[in-house]
């Protein structure tokens, strides 16, 4: 996951504005990464989406 995430920063974004790539990068350094980036991406399942968004809604985080 942590390299999807890298991967669409680098490559996903040309035209999104410099305010929306600042959040997507927040969101993806404070709560992706540390909670799900050591996944394979073909191992995450929908469980494991609902778990973060539960997670980030209940104000938790990993990002130390």
């Amino acid at each position: 996951m942590s390299e999807l995430c890298d991967l669409y920063l680098r490559e996903g974004c040309p035209t999104k504005k410099a305010s929306t790539l600042a959040t997507d990068r927040g969101r993806i350094d404070r709560h992706i990464k540390p909670m799900i980036g050591t996944k394979r991406v073909s191992t995450v399942k929908r469980g494991d989406i609902q778990w973060l968004m539960r997670q980030i809604a209940d104000g938790k985080t990993q990002a130390g």
